[in-house]
């Protein structure tokens, strides 16, 4: 009977140990961490905040086809006393919803590149990038990339925040850290409504910028 019961107890403990463990061989640790929400938006979860970037100076970079990004980010510049530089396509995106979306799922397709009209005046002097942007195919437009690999990010801090009324930022942060090398890369922020930015205040704390 003991044996019978040393078997059991063997066998209930290693299904205990699989379901903590997720239950799937296909994950690694370059998967995405898990989510934490807010009632505004989703939090993609990756690299700890500094202990402060108080004191530091801040862009806040963004891209917006509809306007929602800009409004968030007008928000971030005023609650970080950040400098705003907004990246616009030197080719207008257009205006028509459909249309861009095709455009835009082509672009990724073909890892695209489109121009940007004008630049960060003294980008070199900047500790903090906010980066903002909406997310298009699950991820950052390609443009962003494109402001990416434009600059040298070594020593910055990055800080990315989108909006979107149905995909989170989890992949964008991935291919943002993909690219931006030498940066540190911090948690980004999903807003699915640019009149309802709840979390914002504890997410600027959490990354160190309050």
């Amino acid at each position: 009977m003991k044996k019978i019961f040393a078997i059991i107890l063997a066998a209930v403990m290693a299904l205990a140990a699989l379901g903590c463990g997720g239950g799937s061989d296909k994950k690694s640790s370059s998967a995405p961490a898990p989510q934490t929400k807010t009632s505004s938006g989703t939090t993609a979860k990756a690299s700890a905040a500094p202990q402060s970037l108080a004191g530091k100076k801040v862009l806040v970079a963004y891209f917006s086809w509809s306007g929602n990004t800009r409004a968030v980010a007008e928000r971030i510049a005023s609650e970080t006393n950040g400098e705003i530089f907004e990246i616009v396509p030197a080719t207008p995106y257009p205006s028509d919803y459909s249309e861009t979306a095709d455009q835009a799922k082509q672009e990724q397709s073909e890892n695209a590149r489109p121009a940007i009209a004008g630049d960060v005046a003294d980008f070199a002097s900047y500790d903090v990038v906010m980066l903002g942007f909406p997310i298009w195919w699950y991820r950052e437009p390609m443009i962003i990339d494109t402001f990416l690999e434009t600059h040298d990010f070594a020593g910055k801090t990055i800080v990315p925040f989108s909006t979107s009324g149905g995909s989170d930022i989890a992949d964008a942060v991935s291919y943002i850290r993909s690219m931006a090398g030498g940066a540190t890369v911090l948690d980004g922020i999903n807003f699915t409504d640019r009149n309802n930015l709840d979390g914002l205040e504890d997410w600027l704390s959490a990354s160190g910028l309050r």
